[in-house]
């Protein structure tokens, strides 16, 4: 998986796992993925770890970044979303810090 960052859409372009380990560009712009892939059933994250260094490593990734709670409000039986805020902290901010290099 190729990312690039918003600031330069046009490149460079660097793997998903140096995305992750720099966290922000040079150029000061986030690191996004150059395509989103088809989601797996029932597994959104596994199609950007395909080829990459970090593939083995996905579910102890995934259990450190996603162990907060996530309270979900239902819109109805169907649909229901998460807040990303809480008091304490912005969720988005601790789920970037779950992928987020260890110190």
């Amino acid at each position: 998986m190729q990312c690039v960052s918003t600031r330069s859409p046009n490149g460079p372009y660097v793997s998903l796992c140096d995305a992750i380990a720099k966290g922000l560009a040079p150029d000061g712009g986030l690191y996004v993925p150059e395509h989103i892939p088809a989601a797996r059933e029932g597994d959104v994250l596994a199609p950007f770890f395909v080829d990459e260094e970090l593939d083995w490593a996905l579910e102890k990734i995934r259990f450190e970044a996603f162990s907060f709670p996530a309270p979900v409000r239902w819109l109805n039986e169907r649909l229901g979303c998460s807040s990303c805020f809480t008091a304490r902290q912005p969720r988005s901010k601790t789920l970037a810090r779950g992928f987020s290099p260890s110190a």
